[in-house]
């Protein structure tokens, strides 16, 4: 069942080093604006050609910058070259994201999980009760048949 919580609380992840990132859930607006922000590094290719591999790379990663932008809240851990304590700002968070092991942080645990949604979308839903309980639908295997007690018993692996 799906719940519906009119006020999502953030949460945090915990990025190398010893920092950690609260972060508000992915909201509407936000994943469209990560979206639109791919599709303007896409809008550069010729439309004649595919998108090469690079241009690709680049629309993902301005995706999860722009999700990152949006959602980071507070973090702790993060500081200057001299180990002074940074505040979460557009320009510090790009800092961040430039650093990888931070950025495949934020790719697998908090922009990942929308994309894998996304990418199940594309294909086609499965109905609600299975195919074979839908009206006019045609079996496609026969059933199985039911094994008495004595084939339904595992049986050792032959050596050979």
């Amino acid at each position: 069942m799906l719940t519906l919580n009119p006020t999502p609380e953030p949460f945090w992840i915990d990025l190398p080093e010893g920092a950690r990132v609260q972060m508000r859930p992915i909201s509407t607006p936000a994943y469209l604006e990560a979206q639109e922000a791919s599709r303007e590094v896409l809008r550069e290719v010729d439309p004649a050609a595919k998108a090469s591999a690079g241009q690709l790379v680049q629309a993902q990663v301005a995706f999860t910058r722009a999700l990152v932008q949006r959602g980071v809240v507070a973090w702790e851990g993060i500081g200057d070259a001299k180990g002074k304590p940074v505040a979460p700002s557009p320009e510090a968070i790009d800092r961040l994201l430039d650093w990888y092991p931070a950025f495949a942080v934020f790719e697998r645990q908090y922009a990942g999980p929308q994309l894998e949604a996304q990418a199940e979308k594309k294909g086609s839903a499965p109905s609600p009760g299975g195919s074979s309980t839908r009206k006019g639908a045609t079996r496609t295997a026969a059933p199985a048949r039911r094994a008495s007690p004595a084939r339904a018993a595992a049986k050792p692996a032959r050596k050979g």
